[in-house]
């Protein structure tokens, strides 16, 4: 029987998959402790009370934070940006991160050898290594972001709160963030980093003129 992966408190691994022509990689930055009851108040306390496996000795539910190396043809493109270096404890929890650019090397890549940066949305366990002194991370890159993602931000309605850095929100994120019309999906996400729930499947569709996920 083959192990299970992602189970509460196992530590993450850095994980490859190969679909076809395509190999995915979760690049581990580190580790979210939260207080279940702050990142998720609309779930009452009784359902974390009743079910005990699901967090951590100290009662945080334990979550990874890293990002997803997609490289196909010579091409490679990295899926949301990790955390940053960052060992802290705020209202929601703690954060224990810092380790994605070592792991990137590690796996035979620099930061100068990434094109593109696309991200999912802007909270700061997505866009944490986006810049590094005020300069991009990733210097090579284009950084991509579906313009729905960016509206509020771009017309002044975005509700400040504690999940987006000011980085990503000020002039120059504006000047570097190119818009997409299309939404990121995160099925390789799921399948690599485990965060699926059993009986997900995950298959590659692949022709010589185009491929698609399904699940």
């Amino acid at each position: 029987m083959t192990k299970a992966i992602g189970r509460p408190g196992d530590s993450a691994a850095v994980r490859a998959l190969r679909l076809d022509d395509v190999i995915a990689t979760y690049l581990v930055d580190g580790v979210l402790a939260m207080r279940p009851t702050m990142f998720f108040p609309g779930i009452p306390r009784e359902y974390w009370s009743a079910r005990p496996e699901l967090l951590a000795a100290g009662g945080e539910l334990l979550m990874s934070a890293g990002g997803l190396l997609i490289e196909l043809d010579r091409k490679v493109l990295l899926i949301d940006a990790g955390v940053g270096t960052t060992t802290t404890d705020f209202a929601f929890g703690s954060v224990n991160c810092g380790s994605m650019l070592d792991v990137l090397r590690g796996v035979g890549r620099r930061p100068e050898n990434i094109d593109v940066v696309a991200f999912t949305h802007l909270h700061f366990d997505h866009v944490g290594w986006a810049f590094t002194n005020g300069a991009k991370t990733f210097p090579n890159a284009r950084y991509v972001l579906a313009a729905k993602e960016f509206a509020p931000y771009a017309s002044g309605t975005h509700r400040a709160d504690r999940t987006t850095p000011s980085p990503m929100s000020r002039a120059n994120a504006t000047a570097t963030l190119e818009m997409s019309s299309y939404r990121l999906f995160a099925i390789l996400w799921n399948a690599v980093s485990g965060a699926t729930g059993n009986g997900t499947t995950t298959s590659l569709i692949s022709s010589p003129c185009c491929r698609t996920l399904s699940r």
